[in-house]
């Protein structure tokens, strides 16, 4: 009730936006379902509401879009109706990591003069963690963050082939090829995948997966 009653008193005010913080941490059931009807009264009015939460499961039901943040840059900002609970796990997971999974990809990017990328698949659309590109000639067509659908990408073939080895874009110079990553215990975790310009010799496949692979190895232990 003094949650319910802290977030009236700022109605009272005739606020234009409301910025609430975990405003249903600790409270029952009744009342949490009371809350969220509150906030979306308000929010049809034309208040805006900003919910800032680790309940992923309120995140998913009661906003409209979804904006996470880390070290203070947004990592990615979705229609909450493109998510569901696993897929907002990975894009919100420790992000201690991402230095070195973005510098990774930066790496094998340079030395094969391309791109390099970290993305979830899902149906028809894919959600990208990390992206580092090299040569613009190789770019794949989407950034971090970005959550295009497949066929809108540079590289519809490659996404929808899941291939190991390298794949070539129709009437595209673009090749491609990606490696699934599990975590220890069998979790999806998306795929890490390189696209070359094929213009030039393409890279021994084997020997690009074998580096994603020892990579992935060393982050899933």
């Amino acid at each position: 009730m003094q949650q319910k009653i802290i977030i009236a008193r700022w109605l009272l005010l005739e606020p234009s936006l409301l910025l609430l913080d975990e405003p249903t941490k600790g409270v029952d059931i009744g009342t949490r379902t009371s809350i969220y009807t509150m906030l979306r009264q308000v929010a049809r009015t034309g208040v805006g509401v900003v919910v800032i939460s680790s309940d992923f499961e309120e995140l998913l039901n009661v906003c409209e879009r979804i904006v996470v943040i880390s070290d203070g840059v947004s990592i990615a900002d979705v229609p909450s109706e493109m998510l569901n609970e696993e897929t907002l796990t990975l894009f919100a997971a420790p992000r201690t990591s991402m230095e070195r999974n973005s510098a990774f990809l930066r790496d094998i990017a340079r030395d094969l003069n391309g791109a390099a990328f970290w993305t979830l698949i899902e149906q028809d659309r894919l959600f990208c963690l990390y992206m580092a590109v090299t040569n613009s000639q190789a770019d794949p067509g989407f950034r971090a963050a970005d959550t295009p659908i497949v066929s809108d990408t540079r590289i519809p073939t490659a996404l929808s082939s899941k291939s190991q080895e390298f794949i070539a874009e129709p009437g595209s110079s673009l090749a491609t090829l990606l490696l699934s990553v599990r975590s220890s215990r069998g979790h999806d975790m998306g795929w890490i995948g390189v696209t070359v310009d094929g213009r030039s010799s393409l890279p021994p496949a084997r020997q690009v997966l074998d580096r994603i692979q020892s990579f992935v190895e060393q982050i899933t232990k």
